[in-house]
């Protein structure tokens, strides 16, 4: 991960809930819209870090009668933001949400066939966020009939960006590749 004492260029949202660096979406193809998308419901959890208003219990309890599934304001906040700013750019595309499942008008029961699917996770980490921990993201990928087209993973209170599409992947706009050894 690349710390504010790494030399590179940080994009994202920073500390003071600044928006993303305008250049950051040059250096990307297909992942640079939904760099914006993200950019926004970063925004979102930025500003409401500390205060993440209803927490609800959703799923199983746990044996132990712990909750480790929960959901908030934020993430529905979140997710009807993400779904709208994709509704905008791809207006026949199905979303299959966290909060809200499948949103289409013809759901499809095979998701690989889809020429325009996207997955979103308007905020993955709830429990960290509600908790006050700032290990969380906004996690959104677009498929083209079972094919990654482009990914991006958020991670607003940290700002730094990861993103995939056919330019590889990237963290805060800058190449990133596995270890050869």
């Amino acid at each position: 991960m690349l710390g504010a004492g790494s030399g590179q260029r940080r994009t994202g949202h920073d500390a003071s809930g600044g928006v993303i660096d305008p250049s950051f979406g040059g250096t990307l193809g297909a992942a640079a819209e939904i760099v914006s998308i993200a950019a926004a419901a970063g925004h979102v959890i930025h500003s409401r870090f500390g205060t993440p208003g209803d927490v609800a219990a959703k799923g199983d309890v746990g044996s132990s009668g712990r909750v480790f599934d929960v959901v908030t304001e934020v993430d529905m906040a979140c997710e009807a933001l993400i779904v709208d700013h994709i509704r905008r750019i791809s207006p026949g595309a199905v979303i299959l949400a966290e909060e809200g499942g499948v949103h289409d008008a013809h759901h499809h029961a095979d998701l690989e066939l889809l020429d325009d699917l996207w997955v979103v996770d308007p905020l993955d980490g709830t429990l960290n966020f509600s908790a006050g921990l700032p290990m969380c993201a906004v996690s959104i990928a677009h498929y083209r009939r079972g094919e990654i087209v482009a990914g991006v993973i958020h991670a607003p209170m940290l700002a730094e960006t990861w993103t995939i599409d056919e330019t590889g992947p990237r963290c805060n706009g800058a190449p990133i590749r596995v270890n050869s050894s």
